[in-house]
């Protein structure tokens, strides 16, 4: 399914062949921010939020893990800087931003955006 601007702006939907009508249901709140990483694991902030997808930008120089309060390099999800691998950002379903811990080297970044 293709997601499309129609004449006035609005998102149309084009339907695969066979297919009558769909439900397009626009999120409640959509925001973004960038967190630099410190060595130990740090909360992002404190935000509402439902679904959160993550990702690193190419100029990471090393991996960046996200987990709980207690995290490290060893129990930590990892995201490697693109260049080091192939990165695409990563959805995760948590209530609440700062339940999403983060670590990794000194100041590279991690970009995240809530939907929902």
């Amino acid at each position: 399914m293709d997601l499309e601007l129609g004449d006035s702006g609005a998102p149309s939907v084009v339907l695969p062949v066979g297919v009558r009508k769909a439900k397009l249901v626009s999120p409640s709140r959509v925001f973004s921010g960038v967190q630099t990483i410190t060595a130990a694991a740090t909360a992002l902030e404190a935000k509402r939020a439902q679904r959160v997808l993550l990702s690193v930008p190419d100029t990471n120089a090393g991996t960046v893990y996200i987990g709980a309060s207690d995290a490290t390099a060893a129990t930590g999800f990892p995201l490697p800087a693109p260049a080091l691998a192939f990165s695409t950002p990563i959805e995760v379903h948590v209530s609440r931003l700062d339940q999403i811990y983060v670590l990794g080297t000194l100041g590279d970044k991690i970009r995240w955006m809530v939907v929902g």
